[in-house]
């Protein structure tokens, strides 16, 4: 499955309209923007960084869908650091849910959590016997490992 990045508009799905509307106005400075893109720039990284090197897309803000969920998870409490005394608050769950996801976060870099690859599998040819070697349709890192699904 292809990688994808998050959006200000996932993040917002997981947050109430006055949460919403917290972010993007909360002790804005004169000329200081909506905290949003930044906390999902920081999170996209943090994220990949705990992604086996072998494994990376080489687009830096594409992260594998397995990891999506866990991503918007990490932007929130992101966000909730911004807006400490502010309209968006760390509840009880949501601390939970963050915990939850730092967690599949370092399994997935000791491997014990498995991401779809970034890296494209090539097919390749050997021109001494004619016989073709594919890759099929899919790859999973494990450990740090590409595998191969046929």
């Amino acid at each position: 499955m292809a990688w994808l990045t998050i959006i200000s508009s996932d993040v917002e799905a997981r947050l109430s309209g006055p949460e919403v509307t917290a972010v993007q106005t909360y002790d804005l400075a004169n000329g200081q923007s909506d905290p949003l893109p930044e906390a999902i720039a920081l999170t996209l990284a943090e994220v990949r960084g705990y992604i086996p090197i072998n494994c990376l897309d080489p687009d830096t803000t594409l992260i594998p869908p397995s990891l999506r969920d866990t991503a918007i998870i990490i932007a929130v409490e992101k966000l909730s650091g911004r807006l400490s005394g502010g309209g968006l608050i760390m509840t009880d769950n949501r601390r939970a849910s963050f915990e939850v996801a730092i967690q599949r976060l370092r399994d997935t870099a000791r491997g014990q959590y498995h991401v779809e690859s970034g890296v494209a599998v090539v097919a390749a040819t050997d021109i001494t016997d004619s016989d073709n070697i594919t890759g099929g349709n899919s790859a999973m890192c494990y450990g740090g490992e590409l595998k191969l699904d046929f």
